[in-house]
Parts: structure tokens; sequence; C-alpha cells
């Protein structure tokens, strides 16, 4: 499966086992097929659980299609390096204030 593939089946089961059917479209809002803020959250959880990682209520919101929220749920797989400095050997000072 692509990246976008895969959660788009994912987000569809998701979808429908919260709203209890599976009449609605990749591109319908969630809204008008029954969804409600209980709802996504409960999705949250669901894909959370599928798709091994979390995946934030808000995205959820910013993408109301099943569609949407499958491509933005893909465009956050990307593996994210973090760079460090190296050691110096000291660590830095805190100045604290005193009564």
């Amino acid at each position: 499966m692509t990246p976008t593939t895969a959660p788009l089946g994912a987000v569809r089961d998701a979808w429908a086992t919260v709203l209890g059917h599976r009449d609605f479209g990749d591109d319908e809002n969630f809204n008008r097929v029954g969804g409600h803020s209980g709802a996504a959250l409960r999705i949250s959880k669901i894909l959370r659980t599928e798709l091994g990682r979390p995946v934030p209520i808000k995205l959820l919101f910013a993408h109301p299609t099943v569609r949407g929220q499958a491509k933005a749920i893909a465009g956050t797989e990307a593996p994210q390096t973090t760079e460090t400095a190296p050691a110096t050997g000291t660590a830095p000072t805190i100045e604290t204030a005193r009564a």
C-alpha cells in the first residue's frame, strides 16, 4: 500500500465503525454524515490503534473528509529527525533572583 492508501482505508473503516454506517463518500463532510466532536475523538483513538501512532483530533477537524484526513495523516508519516548540538562539556548557567 502507498502512504496515502493505507490511511485511506483506516479512516474509512474508523468512520464506519463510529458512525454505524457506510453511507458516505471519501469527499463528504464528516458533520453532514452524522459526525460530531465525540465521534471525532473516538475516530482519533481508533486510528491511533490502527496506525500505531497518535492522530491529533485537531487534524481531524482541520480535514473533515475521509480523503482529507487520509492525506493529512500520510503527510505526517514522514520520519522526523532532530539534530542536536554536540556536547561541550559544560552545562548552561541559570541565574536565579534572590529575595
